[in-house]
């Protein structure tokens, strides 16, 4: 239970930074345009 936790809270941070790393470059992008 606790590793499936820990495996979906990781899972979840790495969705979360995915996101911002993809919100990041298109704000850039955006910029740049």
């Amino acid at each position: 239970m606790v590793f499936l936790f820990n495996n979906n809270l990781s899972f979840e941070l790495s969705i979360d930074s995915c996101l911002t790393l993809i919100f990041k470059y298109s704000s850039k992008k955006d910029v740049a345009w």
